[in-house]
């Protein structure tokens, strides 16, 4: 064909694709109709542009869709070899094969250290205990819990009941010295001057409390004057300096 020729049959193409305004189209056709050649070329042109319109019709291809769930296929694939190579479910052809793969595949090694990683996993829960008492190690550590409560409001009782103790113990000797106490003599009676010695450990355990009857106050005492005739009460650990205002009154 000519150059013409070739100018008329992308005309032709473009008139067939709707892509010519309709000025050109009334032209183009009326050059058609007189000439045999064109009118075969532009009738080709219209069943190619027929047999197009079916295809364009169809709905568009979401690729980057098809290809992640191609890959998870593959990926899939790829796990459950993986899973059966370390499982040891497969036969030493298909083992050989997997371990090329992992070799040249960088996807393939990741899956592999990652089902290797979850081996050893299940392997180390292997190890541990199965049949484990939960609801009897629960209350072996509440009762654990409760006993040391209990131990201490213990020791707080016992520590404000042995200050009773003194007190009383104290009230006690203040009324056997008025009385005539041991080793003392009758009331009514001449009295000699007698020291009551009230001693106090106060460990962090039930503490202790010791009572002697001595003329004169230990070394490291100090002597508190009662009312009664000529007789007082020592109450003062050895090394308590307090002061008299700290002794209990009487």
């Amino acid at each position: 064909m000519s150059r013409i020729d070739d100018q008329f049959e992308q005309r032709i193409s473009e008139l067939a694709a709707g892509e010519m305004s309709e000025a050109d189209a009334a032209l183009l056709r009326a050059r058609i109709a007189g000439d045999p050649a064109l009118a075969q070329l532009a009738a080709a042109y219209a069943r190619l542009d027929r047999a197009l319109r079916g295809w364009r019709a169809l709905p568009a291809v979401d690729w980057t869709g098809q290809a992640r769930r191609l890959r998870h296929a593959v990926e899939d694939d790829l796990a459950r070899l993986m899973s059966q190579y370390h499982e040891g479910l497969l036969g030493e052809a298909e083992k050989r094969r997997v371990a090329q793969r992992f070799a040249a595949d960088a996807t393939a090694a990741r899956v592999s250290r990652e089902f290797q990683h979850a081996s050893d996993l299940l392997d180390s829960w292997r190890a541990l205990p199965t049949n484990v008492d939960w609801r009897a190690f629960h209350a072996r550590v509440s009762g654990a819990v409760r006993r040391d409560v209990a131990g201490s409001r213990r020791r707080r009782w016992i520590g404000w009941a042995s200050g009773l103790a003194l007190a009383a113990c104290v009230g006690l000797l203040a009324i056997l010295s008025l009385r005539g106490g041991p080793g003392g003599t009758p009331s009514g009676g001449h009295q000699a001057p007698r020291l009551v010695t009230v001693e106090v450990e106060r460990p962090r355990g039930d503490g202790r409390v010791a009572v002697t009857f001595d003329p004169t106050p230990p070394p490291g005492y100090e002597a508190i004057q009662t009312s009664g005739p000529a007789r007082g009460v020592a109450i003062r650990p050895t090394g308590d300096r307090a002061s008299q205002d700290d002794a209990p009154g009487l």
